[in-house]
């Protein structure tokens, strides 16, 4: 009886690691028609692209579907694509310093450029994951704490400043 049950248990796990393959396949496939059509075409830029963030994956603690996400939501929101890798990094590195979904830092940064300028909103969605964009802007501009929302409101703070906030962050 227990080696029939252990041969059952085997099957199927055979059979689960065998979908997890086709499944993973399958990914595959739509996130490199997905690139493709964001990248308009570029089948060579698409492909290189792809395996810099395989590579990523391979190096982070980010699963490659989660890098993948973020990418394909950073593509669509303007960014170049010789830029996806390196802004992939800087987000996963305060994402995973703050142990937050990489996908809500994408979504946050990405709206906040194709904005083109920070909010209140905008500032208390970071602060409210526990980014320190409010301090990072405050040495940017050399003024206190409590003067970067003035800063914010009157539309000095625009995706420029934010972007220099997140390499300020996570520079060694």
């Amino acid at each position: 009886m227990g080696t029939a049950m252990s041969g059952l248990f085997a099957g199927a796990s055979i059979v689960a690691f065998g979908k997890s393959v086709l499944d993973s396949l399958v990914n595959y496939e739509y996130f490199s028609a997905s690139l493709k059509t964001l990248m308009k075409g570029d089948e060579k830029a698409a492909k290189s692209l792809q395996n810099q963030l395989i590579d990523l994956a391979k190096n982070t603690p980010f699963s490659l579907v989660e890098i993948q996400d973020a990418s394909k939501q950073l593509l669509a929101y303007g960014f170049n694509a010789g830029n996806v890798t390196k802004n992939i990094t800087m987000l996963g590195d305060v994402a995973s310093g703050l142990k937050i979904p990489f996908s809500d830092i994408a979504y946050l940064y990405g709206t906040l450029k194709t904005q083109g300028r920070a909010f209140s909103k905008d500032i208390n969605q970071f602060t409210g994951r526990g980014i320190p964009v409010v301090a990072e802007l405050a040495k940017q501009f050399g003024v206190a704490d409590s003067k970067v929302m003035e800063l914010v409101e009157s539309g000095k703070v625009g995706f420029p400043e934010i972007e220099k906030a997140f390499q300020s962050m996570t520079r060694e």
